[in-house]
């Protein structure tokens, strides 16, 4: 029969430490934690160094140019006067912007007008054209066809006249757009921020 001394025993359990010791380092090299044990975090979360959303650029441009001090002029200048029915100003308005829409639209028209308002030498508009007899423009026979089919046009007319050297022009005009453009002309020529409105 043979017999252990008590060296062999130790030595081999301080074999079998050591092994398992090695498997432990390989495993953690490989870069997977085995169960029980908690590796530091080498990198934060991908959404907490997201960066600002591609509209906040767009955004914040037109708020501090809206909120200027070009907005505290326009809106001190004096409040426009509608122009109504027999106004001495009203039908050279309307002639000096229908020469504007009559070349657009290749026709003869008059008016329906929303809002005519003189503030100084400017004059805002606001109103649709018609035909002679007062019936619906058909667009589809205009330039403007391809935003009708694709339902991107509205029959209404936005514009900004300018008095120079004591004749009404048209210097700005929108036709059938969707998208509102006075804001813009109003910092833009300094005209009153009442211009187009109806009250």
């Amino acid at each position: 029969m043979s017999t252990q001394t008590p060296g062999g025993s130790v030595s081999r359990i301080a074999r079998w430490a050591f092994v398992g010791l090695a498997v432990i380092v390989m495993i953690v090299g490989a870069g997977c934690a085995p169960s029980g044990v908690n590796r530091p975090r080498t990198s934060a979360p991908a959404t907490a160094t997201a960066s600002p959303t591609p509209s906040q650029p767009d955004t914040e441009p037109a708020e501090e140019s809206w909120t200027s001090p070009d907005r505290a002029y326009v809106e001190a200048l004096p409040v426009g006067r509608l122009a109504g029915a027999g106004d001495p100003e009203r039908k050279a308005l309307l002639d000096a912007l229908r020469v504007v829409v009559e070349r657009d639209l290749d026709q003869p028209v008059k008016f329906e007008v929303y809002v005519l308002r003189i503030g100084g030498d400017f004059a805002g508009f606001t109103g649709r054209p018609v035909t002679p007899k007062g019936k619906t423009i058909d667009y589809l026979h205009t330039r403007h066809a391809p935003a009708v089919e694709a339902g991107a046009f509205d029959d209404g007319v936005l514009a900004l006249l300018q008095k120079v050297d004591g004749r009404w022009k048209t210097i700005e005009c929108d036709i059938g757009a969707t998208d509102y453009s006075g804001d813009c002309w109003l910092m833009q020529h300094k005209v009153p921020a009442n211009l187009f409105q109806n009250d």
